[in-house]
């Protein structure tokens, strides 16, 4: 009903309602925007996330600058072995005259007209084109060959294991060490099909980081590049070991 002097009570009320905000309602104190969703990082949230895609980008350069370098490294081993066996390889060949047909190096000859005895230490000519028939070291002509079962390492010795083939394998290493001056023996091995090529001599424990031992490795080692080089798949000895003798 109307009032004197001013408007009715509905007509207030009506005007109060228009007057509201409808936008103050729907906004919250949640800390949600109008239209209902969520605010954007700031502030110490937006810098812990920018660290931490700087530290896994970190990460990652650093893996494959690792990767990298173990890959050059690997490389340049590869390269520095191959260097070796083919500075080895080529210490071990008779002098031959680059413009002429192979022939027989001058001290194998001056060998072999002293002692009647050497004439099977003599190089034929197709054994100097590849090398692989010289012994590497005049001081070390070739061995009979070694008498078959005979086991003559000693108790307590060590003795340089330079391969570990089955039987029959095992006898042509031998017959090819024996060949160069190396003492090489085919023993029975840690199984019934293998047998162990072993190279006297031995050397008691305290000796193995001696000179004698470190020169007979050098022998080893230099024979090997010349097996490896006859065949393919034949091993360089490469990895041999010395190991102790107990009956």
């Amino acid at each position: 009903m109307a009032r004197k002097g001013g408007p009715a009570l509905y007509e207030l009320m009506r005007r109060g309602g228009a007057s509201a905000d409808p936008g103050a309602i729907r906004s919250g104190a949640g800390g949600k925007t109008r239209g209902g969703g969520l605010q954007p990082f700031v502030g110490s949230d937006a810098k812990w996330l920018a660290w931490a895609s700087v530290f896994v980008v970190a990460l990652v350069a650093a893996y494959f600058v690792g990767v990298t370098r173990g890959e050059r490294i690997g490389r340049a081993q590869a390269v520095a072995e191959r260097e070796e066996e083919l500075r080895l390889l080529s210490e071990g060949r008779p002098a031959v005259e680059p413009s002429a047909p192979a022939v027989v190096a001058p001290t194998q000859t001056d060998r072999a007209a002293r002692d009647a005895g050497a004439s099977e230490n003599q190089v034929s000519i197709a054994a100097a084109q590849n090398g692989l028939s010289e012994p590497i070291d005049p001081n070390f002509p070739p061995l009979p060959p070694a008498p078959p079962g005979l086991d003559p390492r000693q108790s307590g010795l060590n003795y340089f294991v330079i391969a570990a083939p089955p039987e029959g394998r095992a006898d042509d290493i031998v017959r090819f060490c024996r060949e160069r001056g190396l003492d090489a023996y085919a023993v029975v091995g840690d199984t019934a099909r293998l047998r162990e090529v072993v190279v006297l001599p031995g050397f008691p424990k305290s000796e193995l980081s001696g000179p004698a031992a470190t020169q007979l490795k050098k022998r080893i080692r230099a024979v090997g590049v010349l097996h490896k080089a006859a065949a393919r798949g034949n091993p360089d000895f490469g990895d041999m070991y010395p190991k102790l003798f107990q009956r």
